[in-house]
Order: C-alpha cells, then sequence, then structure tokens
C-alpha cells in the first residue's frame, strides 16, 4: 500500500502536471476526496478528486469553448481576481469596493463572518481581507477556518484600536502574520495604501508560484 502524499507533494505534482495552469487551493486529504484547483489562466475554480484529476490533467470547460471557437485566451495577468472584504463595519466595506474595484479585481463584501465561510467555500477568493476584532467571530477564528480547509488562501489582516497602547496593538496585529496572516494593515487606512498592499500580495503570490515552477540550476 503506497503511502499518502503530503499536501506539498501533491500541489507541486498537480503544478509539473499542468505546467502551472493549474493551482491547488483546498486542502489534500486522499485521493478520492474532492478538493478545489484553480485554473490560473481564467481563473475559475473547479473541484474534483485527485486521482481523477491527475489522470485528466485538469478540466475547465469554460477555457475548452473558448478555444474550440478560435478565441485567444486572455493572458494570466489579465485575469480577474476575486477579493472578499469581511468587516462589521459597511463604510469601511464601501471603501474598499470604490477604491479597490478595477477591470482585473471584483471586490465582494459582507458583514456577518459565518456567511463569509459558506461564501469561501463555496467558490473561494483569490485574497480575503479580514477586520481582526469582530462581534460574533474574531478574525483569527475566521481565518483559522477558513486555513483549515484551504491552507493556501491569501489573507490581510486589517483592525482599528479604541485603546491607548497603540504599540502593543501593533504587535498584536503584526503576530498574526505567525498564525496565517500574508500581511496585515492597521486602521484608519488609506485607499491608496491598501490598493497598493492589495496588489502586491496578489502579484508576489503569482511570482513566487513562478519561481517555484522553474527548474533549480545546480552550481556543481
Amino acid at each position: 500500500m503506497s503511502q499518502r502524499r503530503t499536501q506539498e507533494e501533491f500541489e507541486e505534482l498537480a503544478h509539473e502536471l499542468t505546467g502551472g495552469e493549474y493551482a491547488v487551493i483546498g486542502r489534500y486529504i486522499d485521493a478520492l476526496t474532492n478538493i478545489y484547483f484553480r485554473h490560473n489562466i481564467c481563473g475559475r475554480i473547479i473541484k474534483m478528486r485527485p486521482n481523477r484529476f491527475l489522470h485528466e490533467g485538469g478540466r475547465c470547460k469554460y477555457c475548452n469553448k473558448i478555444s474550440k471557437k478560435g478565441i485567444p485566451l486572455p493572458p494570466q495577468d489579465e485575469r480577474v481576481r476575486r477579493i472578499l472584504v469581511v468587516d462589521d463595519d459597511p463604510i469601511f466595506n464601501q471603501i474598499c469596493v470604490e477604491n479597490l474595484s478595477s477591470d482585473v479585481l471584483n471586490v465582494e463584501t459582507i458583514t456577518n463572518p459565518l456567511e463569509a465561510i459558506e461564501k469561501y467555500k463555496s467558490e473561494p477568493y483569490d485574497l480575503l481581507i479580514l477586520d481582526l476584532l469582530m462581534p460574533d467571530m474574531d478574525g483569527l477564528e475566521l481565518m483559522a477556518k477558513i486555513k483549515d480547509d484551504f491552507p493556501a488562501a491569501k489573507i490581510i489582516m486589517i483592525s482599528g484600536w479604541e485603546g491607548n497602547d497603540k504599540a502593543e496593538f501593533k504587535n498584536v496585529l503584526n503576530s498574526t502574520k505567525l498564525l496565517g496572516a500574508t500581511e496585515t494593515m492597521h486602521k484608519p487606512i488609506e485607499p491608496e495604501e491598501l490598493k497598493e498592499l492589495v496588489e502586491s500580495v496578489l502579484i508576489l503570490n503569482e511570482e513566487n508560484e513562478e519561481l517555484e515552477s522553474q527548474p533549480t540550476i545546480s552550481n556543481n
């Protein structure tokens, strides 16, 4: 009986098999348990058994249909990235929509963390922006629940602070990186700074994926 693959081993195998066209975004359990993949060309999410994915080499009906019509697929850097903002402050949510939305960034917002979990699980996003301090469920618990099923989820943790010790609060916020946050930012937030951070996180993720796909050159 063969040993079960690790998450990292399966991610590398899927990447090599498809030449980087597909990324594993769900937690790998075994060969027969459905898992989420993202098609990096069009950004669509598919869900299928790992053994079927490895046998078929991925599947995106949308891109296949376009290709059959002779329509060229857009470059990866032109596909729309989906962002979900989870904050109990509707004003901040609206600021995110107005300042982050573009031809390549689709921004959705939600105030209820429990609904956010279901929304993310139904079709995972490229990026999550989470408020650390929320009444029903704090950002750390929400991040943990998301990361449990989607270990590769990219998250920017944000929060304001009403206390006197802002230095201590910054340390608390920054420590969320040790627990899975990709980046952090404290309120009040300048829209342009948030936009730059979002773009840098998305670009950095893609550059890391490209570097991991390149063969290692030995100096020997």
